[in-house]
């Protein structure tokens, strides 16, 4: 990814699209979406994304604190983590990407 694209990308602030709920199990999490009864299952390291958002925080600064929980991963990882997780969500619906 270019420089602005990352820059771009680390200012937009995701926010679930409405009706958009998740939950943990035991392997992971569901993520439910009740407009279209659609289900996505995911993994430990998603459900920490998706603890992070709340529709004010901006993409870098979920970086930042993720970056923090884990202990080698280097920031380039986790941002390139967060961006495809957050955009595979997007490209469903299940997550707007706003600036």
């Amino acid at each position: 990814m270019r420089t602005g694209q990352m820059k771009t990308f680390s200012l937009l602030k995701p926010v679930l699209r409405p009706g958009v709920r998740y939950r943990k199990d035991l392997q992971g999490g569901v993520i439910f979406d009740a407009a279209s009864l659609g289900v996505c299952f995911t993994n430990p390291t998603g459900l920490m994304i998706l603890d992070e958002i709340n529709g004010r925080r901006a993409c870098a600064d979920i970086v930042e604190r993720l970056q923090h929980r884990f202990v080698s991963p280097s920031r380039r990882t986790v941002q390139r983590d967060v961006r495809r997780f957050l955009k595979e969500l997007a490209s469903v619906g299940l997550v707007d990407l706003e600036a």
